[in-house]
């Protein structure tokens, strides 16, 4: 059994992460129209903007996560 998320978005990140808290064991796809992974969008439209916030503050979690957990995105 496989797991589909459509959307890497803040919802679709939790989404991924409770299924594989939960013990989910089967492949797990986050599938975006992006080719970053997910990233802070509030972010992205105020604090970055104002430059309050760095490059490094978007993820929404770091590249081992998704690595840790095998979430192909």
């Amino acid at each position: 059994m496989s797991l589909v998320i459509v959307g890497g978005s803040y919802a679709g990140v939790n989404v991924a992460a409770a299924a594989r808290e939960g013990g989910f064991g089967g492949a797990i796809t986050l599938v975006g129209d992006e080719h970053l992974a997910p990233y802070q969008r509030p972010f992205l439209s105020k604090a970055f903007l104002k430059r309050e916030a760095g490059e490094a503050d978007l993820p929404l979690k770091g590249d081992g996560f998704y690595r840790d957990n095998a979430i192909e995105l």
